[in-house]
């Protein structure tokens, strides 16, 4: 569920040996800076270096190098600093099964007997989470209670979704498409604004978060998580031909500032890391519960889609085709441009009138759908059931990385 987390732990006294032995040292006139040697770690890298970059010094950093940072910063002449942390743990942990099984480490994990997802794709579990927090404690030899109870400022919640592209209607099967699925996120609740990624993903920002909507398949090519040696045109090719089977959804919730965070269901559960633990069920529930706030446009594809128009056209009611006008001009503008530009010019007196109006014609259409799923049934489902799967279960088993 966590990817990318963010904390701090202020007046900590780190360890000579672990700061030489571990850190690259640099000094300024005022504080010291340590950065942690993450290819040099015993714990997570096989000791191979980045000789990509070191054949490039203009290439930028590999992503996988140091999947973000870890500082610890000290004042001159003093003995305690404060250690800052950024870190993909999800990546973290899956660069650790792989040094594992390299050396021999035994381990526990969750690894469902059919997994959902390819591995590079795996979710992290509950019990993944504390272990990994365990080895940060171990590896940076500071008391593991101090890390529990460090402040956590940023945090990147999400899941991982797959989709096979063959939908079942009543005259057969349909395809998925993966441009329809990710259009019909319309609006979110209270935050205009809205992104997209060209045909790959939707983001909508807010001030302290972001949900985000993409093809994970697509950017763990980018960040070289798969296919890393390949030429570009064997990597669009591969892509082809896995997304005429599945297609790969990541949902995500990005909180930028956990202070200014203000849903309720999340209060108080993502401030440190000991009540991420002690909550985590909670904020899966918390994380299903933040699709409330989006509006679907709901229709399942452009060909279900004429089908039911024709299906309510049959009456010769004057004020159907009104309303199916209107259907069609709300649709070409596209709804969020609707309320965002052309509500604005009516005037405020008439306002919520005119929008209730138009969305209870525009409604007659978009929500009728006789094949009994949608685009937004279709993720909602898969959404709930994969949250669901995250939730505590009894550890039944272990396994290494020999018979994962």
């Amino acid at each position: 569920m966590l990817d990318v987390l963010k904390f701090d732990i202020d007046n900590l006294r780190m360890d000579e040996n672990i700061l030489k032995t571990k850190f690259k040292k640099r000094e300024y006139p005022k504080f010291t800076k340590y950065k942690y040697k993450f290819y040099d770690s015993e714990l997570f890298s096989d000791g191979k270096k980045n000789t990509e970059e070191e054949a490039d010094p203009n290439k930028s950093k590999s992503y996988k190098q140091s999947h973000h940072y870890i500082y610890f910063v000290i004042k001159n002449g003093q003995k305690e600093g404060k250690l800052y942390f950024k870190q993909n743990i999800r990546r973290n942990w899956i660069d650790y099964k792989i040094v594992a099984g390299k050396k021999g480490i035994e381990y526990t994990d969750i690894i469902p007997r059919k997994p959902l997802m390819p591995r590079v794709m795996a979710d992290l579990s509950y019990y993944n989470f504390i272990k990994i927090i365990e080895l940060y404690a171990e590896e940076l030899d500071i008391p593991i209670n101090r890390l529990w109870g460090a402040n956590v400022t940023q945090v990147e919640l999400g899941v991982n979704l797959k989709f096979s592209t063959r939908i079942k209607t009543k005259n057969g099967f349909e395809r998925m498409s993966l441009q329809g699925m990710l259009s019909s996120f319309g609006t979110l609740k209270n935050v205009p604004e809205k992104d997209t990624y060209g045909r790959s993903g939707v983001r909508f920002k807010a001030d302290a978060f972001e949900i985000s909507i993409y093809d994970k398949l697509k950017r763990i090519i980018f960040t070289k998580e798969i296919f890393k040696n390949k030429k570009e045109s064997v990597k669009v090719q591969r892509r082809k031909k896995i997304n005429k089977i599945n297609h790969f959804i990541r949902y995500e919730l990005r909180v930028k500032e956990v202070s200014s965070f203000r849903r309720e269901s999340f209060a108080g559960k993502l401030d440190t890391l000991k009540n991420i633990k002690d909550n985590w069920d909670i904020i899966l529930d918390s994380l299903f519960g933040t699709t409330d706030d989006i509006d679907f446009v709901d229709f399942l594809s452009p060909e279900i889609e004429n089908d039911l128009i024709l299906s309510q056209l049959d009456s010769k009611a004057k004020g159907l085709f009104y309303d199916y006008l209107i259907y069609q001009g709300v649709k070409k503008i596209g709804y969020t441009e609707f309320i965002r530009d052309i509500i604005p010019l009516v005037n405020s007196k008439t306002r919520k009138e005119f929008q209730a109006e138009v969305d209870k014609s525009y409604d007659k259409f978009r929500n009728k759908n006789h094949y009994n799923t949608s685009y937004e049934k279709m993720f909602l489902d898969t959404l709930n059931k994969r949250l669901d799967s995250l939730k505590i279960k009894p550890l039944l088993y272990k396994t290494s990385i020999y018979t994962s």
